[in-house]
C-alpha cells in the first residue's frame, strides 16, 4: 500500500521502481502489467501472498464517507477541465479538527501544497479559483485530508467544480515585434 492512508493492516510499501500512485486519476482501461521480482537475499522464489485492490475515484458531487486513521491521510483526485473557475471541497466532521490540502499535479504534503485550510468541527471547505495566485488551471488536482489527531475520524466530503457558463473564449495576447526566447526562459 503506497497510498499513505494507512488503512490496510499489515500492508507493505512497494520497493519500486515506480509507484502505484502514478496511476491515480487515470482511466482503468487497457492492459495492466504487474511484474514481481524475487530480490530477497535468499532468492527463494516463493510468493506467499499478494493482493491488488483498485478503487474507483468518486464522481464530482458524490458524497464520500471516509475513515481517516490517526496521523494519516485520505486522498482523492479531481480532473479539472479548461472551463473551470472553482474547485471546492466541503468536509463535514463532528469530532476533531482536520487539515485540508490541494495541489496541482502531485500529492500534497504538509510542506508542499497549493492551498491549505484548517477544518474545524462541524466542518468547513477549501477552495481554489481562477482569481487565486497561482490561479486554478486545467489539470489533475490532488486533494488530501490529514488527520493530525491520535484517534481515527470518519468524515463526509464532496468536491465540486464550478464552470464558466458564459463560455467566453480565452484572451489572445500578441506582440508587434518578435521576441526571442532562450531555452528554458520565461517571458
Amino acid at each position: 500500500d503506497d497510498s499513505g492512508e494507512n488503512d490496510i493492516p499489515d500492508a507493505q510499501i512497494p520497493n519500486g521502481p515506480g509507484s502505484l500512485r502514478s496511476f491515480t486519476g487515470e482511466e482503468g482501461v487497457g492492459p495492466w502489467i504487474f511484474t514481481m521480482v524475487d530480490n530477497s537475499l535468499e532468492q527463494t522464489g516463493a510468493v506467499t501472498g499478494l493482493s491488488l485492490q483498485v478503487e474507483p475515484m468518486p464522481d464530482e458531487g458524490e458524497a464520500i464517507v471516509a475513515t481517516i486513521q490517526p496521523r494519516s491521510w485520505f486522498f482523492l483526485v479531481a480532473n479539472v477541465p479548461a472551463d473551470a473557475t472553482n474547485l471546492t471541497i466541503a468536509i463535514y466532521d463532528d469530532s476533531q479538527p482536520l487539515e485540508g490540502y490541494m495541489r496541482r499535479g502531485a500529492y500534497p504534503t504538509q510542506a508542499l501544497y497549493g492551498r491549505r485550510a484548517d477544518i474545524l468541527p462541524p466542518g468547513g471547505s477549501l477552495s481554489w479559483s481562477i482569481y487565486d495566485s497561482p490561479p486554478l488551471t486545467a489539470g489533475r488536482y490532488f486533494i488530501g485530508i490529514y488527520n493530525p489527531n491520535g484517534v481515527e475520524q470518519t468524515v463526509t466530503l464532496t468536491y465540486t467544480i464550478t464552470r464558466d457558463t458564459a463560455g467566453r473564449p480565452p484572451t489572445l495576447v500578441t506582440s508587434r515585434e518578435a521576441i526571442p526566447i532562450a531555452d528554458d526562459a520565461v517571458t
